[in-house]
């Protein structure tokens, strides 16, 4: 049986390695449009594949979970992922590049519910709060992953050995923590979830909360590169520091997310949370040049960091809902925007212009403020209390912060 601090490792791990397969594939996109001559729609269509082959397989990943253990599925979903980032640096042309990503949003959609799924059974068996700090986690493997995207740019390393590299090593370091995961599996005589089922009507606010911010931070993930080189004149290096400024800032507030849950109400948290992001993207829009942008895009990551894991901590606790359902649903409606977003913005950048289009990222950032006040107000202390006082007395598992 893994102890507290092994299963967290485990799970961090995790979350970082998945993280770095994708700030390693947003890094290159400018290079991979080069490559293909993609037009914005047509790089919009290959990303609304992705997100649609994440989003069907999210859609049964409940019914798989029920089945089999999410420490398989992490496994399994860690290596097809990484076997299928080595795909677009060579297909030949925007269909194929379209049907590999499809599949590669498959497997990372699996496997981000299967990450969530070793969390929130970490949670409950250790009674620690740790799901903002491993949303962090992946944050700060999104940073690595276009950090080093950016630096292998400027040196004009190829796509396709940057990708390989990214791929063994992601894959590498979670089949080496393999054992340290829980065995999470169904509890013998329990009834399996069925594949899947419309979210609640009761969660519909804090769903659309969920959406909003996923489909901005998948906005800024895939599109501000372009936006900094297309429009700012910067070169390829410079452009992925857009995306590394968001992911460092929110990277760094999801580490604090647990403690800023346990001191402030959830609506006020939200309400400055969403304040600060719109404040960041307008920034980002109207500064003219790109430094300033970069500052702008690093305030909205700093405003987008707590407003999920405050939503997954409000929608766990949702009377009459139970904690599974309450999370699969705002998880469903997150990742549905973060993975449909960008090609969104791809349909629109191509009707208008990416700065329009990039202003819808402001108005879903302002479309959170009013529906926080709609969110039950709850304790102060949200979910890092009530797992606090729920340790057995004596229980000196994991006390490090």
């Amino acid at each position: 049986m893994p102890s507290s601090r092994t299963s967290r490792t485990a799970i961090s791990v995790a979350f970082l390695a998945n993280g770095l397969l994708f700030g390693s594939w947003v890094s290159r996109i400018p290079a991979l449009q080069e490559r293909l001559a993609l037009s914005e729609s047509t790089l919009g269509f290959a990303l609304l594949c992705l997100g649609g082959g994440a989003l069907a397989a999210m859609l049964w990943t409940g019914w798989l979970l029920g089945r089999v253990e999410s420490r398989k599925v992490i496994a399994c979903g860690a290596m097809g992922a990484s076997l299928l980032l080595l795909f677009p640096a060579w297909v030949p042309g925007p269909w194929s590049l379209s049907l590999v990503l499809a599949l590669l949003g498959a497997s990372v959609g699996v496997t981000d519910i299967a990450m969530n799924s070793q969390g929130a059974a970490h949670e409950e068996r250790f009674h620690r709060p740790i799901l903002s700090s491993l949303h962090g986690l992946w944050s700060a493997g999104g940073l690595i992953g276009a950090a080093l995207g950016g630096l292998a740019a400027a040196r004009a390393i190829p796509v396709g050995l940057h990708f390989a590299v990214a791929a063994v090593a992601a894959a590498g370091v979670t089949l080496a923590v393999y054992p340290w995961f829980l065995e999470n599996r169904q509890e013998p005589g329990g009834e399996a979830p069925p594949g899947w089922q419309w979210p609640p009507v009761a969660l519909a606010g804090l769903g659309v909360i969920a959406f909003s911010v996923f489909m901005a931070e998948g906005a800024i993930a895939d599109w501000s590169a372009l936006y900094l080189r297309d429009h700012l004149g910067t070169g390829d290096g410079f452009a992925a520091s857009g995306y590394a400024a968001f992911s460092l800032c929110m990277a760094g507030v999801r580490f604090s997310g647990d403690w800023l849950r346990g001191r402030l109400p959830a609506q006020r948290l939200l309400v400055l949370a969403a304040s600060l992001a719109l404040a960041g993207m307008v920034l980002a829009l109207l500064a003219g040049n790109a430094p300033g942008s970069v500052v702008g895009f690093a305030l909205t990551g700093v405003g987008l960091a707590s407003i999920f894991p405050t939503v997954v901590a409000i929608a766990s606790r949702h009377p009459g809902i139970s904690a599974h359902t309450g999370i699969a649903a705002v998880a469903c409606a997150g990742y549905t925007g973060f993975l449909l977003g960008p090609a969104v913005i791809g349909f629109v950048a191509q009707a208008a212009s990416l700065p329009v289009a990039l202003g819808m990222v402001a108005g879903l950032c302002a479309v959170v403020i009013p529906l926080a006040f709609t969110v039950p107000r709850g304790g102060k202390r949200g979910a890092a209390t009530a797992a606090s006082s729920s340790r057995a007395p004596g229980d000196r598992t994991d006390r490090r912060p």
